[in-house]
């Protein structure tokens, strides 16, 4: 609803994935997390200092080019499934 959008009433539960760790999460949850650009490293609050390379200027924890993740359920990127 639009109260626990905008965290109006503090009273109300967060989702039941708010409290998972990444590894919790179904591969189902990971999918849209990384929809909304979620990642294991963001998701679980890791400090930015260790998965990115400043001299680089590189993303160390997810490779565009390197393998798709196995424990994210890409099904959901298929055209017209993504939200």
């Amino acid at each position: 609803t639009a109260v626990s959008w905008d965290y109006s009433d503090e009273t109300l539960p967060g989702p039941a994935t708010e409290s998972k760790d990444w590894s919790e999460l179904s591969s189902g949850e990971r999918a849209a997390a990384t929809v909304l650009c979620y990642f294991g490293e963001i998701w679980d609050d890791i400090p930015i200092t260790e998965w990115y390379d400043y001299e680089e200027g590189v993303n160390t924890a997810v490779s565009l080019y390197g393998p798709m993740p196995q424990d994210i359920d890409m099904s959901i990127f298929r055209r017209g499934n993504a939200v």
